[in-house]
Parts: structure tokens; C-alpha cells; sequence
């Protein structure tokens, strides 16, 4: 059902007389191509009723119109970012403060530390997000959660690109030349079990300006690395305690409340539950993932 939904969706999105692939045909189709012809990239755009954003081409021909306005990507330049499946609560100093840090002159790599929970890469993606349109090349993210390998690390960022590997020349020189044209930012997410790669991260850092956004339980440990690291939710305070209104602003009980109208639609705050919920939060020292599970219960 995935590719036809992808057909009928470019199917809508072309106008007469042009012919739009996905990334998959583009890929079987560039030996086949007629003669004069080539595949326009048109960028990353997001399909209806499809959970991933889809790189969209162009076949370009004498023989085909040439003056048709070309379908454009969305203004927001993200590639292979996950899906947002509940709303994200708070914490906008954390991404302000994250963003600067990330476009602050002659800083190359931040790394956000933490231990597992604590939202990392729901921060990461908020700040990719925010800054996808002041790169080039929009903002990448990379998921190395699956890899084993430290040498898998190169290969995933390159195909993350849309790079393939080319006879005779590496993959890290194929990166370096694609970030030389186009700048972007690169967020490799959990990092932690590949910290034996630091030194591939390292070389990418010395070819190039290079953007890295990393998430990790750990610091990288490389120079010119940035660590932030992530905080718990702030807690409320005891004059906040029995005060619906003033917990309502909090962010760790706002984050509770909001995950547990998930499932209770018509869980409400109230003076009479807010001793309880700060309670909670509370013993759960803010962890954000810790918080959404209590309250998923609830």
C-alpha cells in the first residue's frame, strides 16, 4: 500500500506533461534514462498520509515541457526527521540556549549528555527544526540507535545524504565535498555505543565546516567539542504545590497532564490532584520519559 499511496500522492502533486519519481526509482532508473534526459532533484517533500518525508526528482527531456512551474519542497528543510507522535512540552530555554551554542562562530560540534530518558533527541529535533532553514542544506538526522559497527557510521550518514559510493573515492571524501557545497546540519543521534567512531567524527571536523548536532549518554571527547548537557524538568516548587494554576505552568506537570489526557481525555487538573502529580514528578526527579510513563497509567 506504501508505494502506491507515494504514487497517487505524486501523482497529485504533478502537473501536465511532467514526470516525478521518488527516491527509490531514481536510484533503479539512472542507467535506463533516454538519451538528453536527467533527474531533477526537487528536494524533500512531505506527502500526505506518509509518516517520512520524500525526496522528489524531475525527469528533465528536450522532448518534455520545459516550462511548467516545478512543484517546490516545504520551506522546512528536514531529511529523514522521525515523526513527532505526541506534542512536545516546554523547555524553551534548552533550545534556545542549544541553537546558539549550534550558531555560535567556530563552533563545529555540540553534543547533548545525558542519561537515557531525559528527551535528547525530542532536543535535538526541536532544535533542527529551528534552524533546518539557516543551513543550505537544511537539517539531516541520523539515527545510529540500530548500528553496531563503529564502521557503519560512515556508510549511514553517507546514504542519510543521498550519497552513494563512488569507485575510488571514499566515502568520508564524498561527504566532505556534498558539506562543501551544501552546507548542512548533521544530527547523529545516540552516539553512545559507537564511541570507538569519535575518530571518524573527528576527521569529518577537520575536512570541512562541518555542523554536528550529536546526542549522547556520553561526550565525545574530541577537541572543540561543546558539551551541553541536558537537565531534568524543573520541578515545582513548594508555593506551587497546591496550586493548580501555578503548576499548570510547570513544565514537568504540564508534560504529566498533557500525557495523561492521552489517555483520560477528561483528566483535569485540579487543586484537589495537584499535591499528588507534583508528587510524582517529583519522585521521578523530572526524567521526561520516566513522567510520560507515570502518567500513561494514570
Amino acid at each position: 500500500a506504501a508505494p502506491l499511496n507515494r504514487l497517487a500522492r505524486l501523482l497529485g502533486m504533478a502537473r501536465g506533461g511532467q514526470i516525478l519519481v521518488s527516491e527509490a526509482v531514481e536510484q533503479l532508473a539512472q542507467d535506463g534514462l533516454p538519451v538528453g534526459g536527467m533527474l531533477q532533484e526537487l528536494g524533500e517533500m512531505r506527502l500526505r498520509d506518509l509518516n517520512r518525508a520524500e525526496r522528489v526528482f524531475v525527469l528533465v527531456h528536450p522532448d518534455l515541457p520545459g516550462d511548467i512551474a516545478l512543484p517546490s519542497a516545504s520551506e522546512q528543510q528536514t531529511r529523514h526527521f522521525p515523526p513527532s507522535l505526541t506534542p512536545f512540552v516546554g523547555r524553551d530555554d534548552e533550545i534556545c540556549a542549544i541553537a546558539a551554542l549550534v550558531e555560535a562562530p567556530n563552533v563545529h560540534l555540540v553534543t547533548l549528555t545525558g542519561p537515557g530518558g531525559i528527551g535528547k533527541t525530542r532536543l535535538a529535533i526541536q532544535v533542527g527544526e529551528r534552524l533546518a532553514s539557516s543551513f543550505v542544506g537544511g537539517a539531516v538526522f541520523v539515527d545510529l540507535a540500530p548500528l553496531r559497527d563503529p564502521a557503519q557510521v560512515l556508510p549511514a550518514i553517507a546514504t542519510a545524504l543521498g550519497l552513494r559510493e563512488a569507485t575510488g573515492r571514499s566515502l568520508v571524501n564524498q561527504i566532505h565535498g556534498f558539506l562543501a557545497e551544501r552546507e548542512t546540519l548533521l544530527i547523529l543521534d545516540n552516539f553512545e555505543h559507537l564511541l570507538g567512531s569519535a575518530t571518524i567524527i573527528a576527521n569529518l571536523l577537520g575536512e570541512s565546516d562541518v555542523e554536528l548536532l550529536v546526542t549522547s549518554r556520553a561526550p565525545l571527547r574530541l577537541q572543540g567539542e561543546h558539551e551541553y548537557p541536558v537537565p531534568t524538568l524543573r520541578l515545582p516548587s513548594d508555593a506551587e504545590r497546591n496550586d493548580a494554576a501555578a503548576l499548570a505552568m510547570n513544565e514537568a506537570v504540564a508534560l504529566f497532564v498533557d500525557r495523561a489526557q492521552a489517555v483520560r481525555p477528561d483528566f483535569v487538573l485540579t487543586d484537589a490532584n495537584a499535591s499528588v502529580i507534583a508528587d510524582i514528578c517529583a519522585r521521578l526527579d523530572g526524567l521526561p520519559l520516566a513522567i510520560e510513563l507515570a502518567a500513561a497509567r494514570v
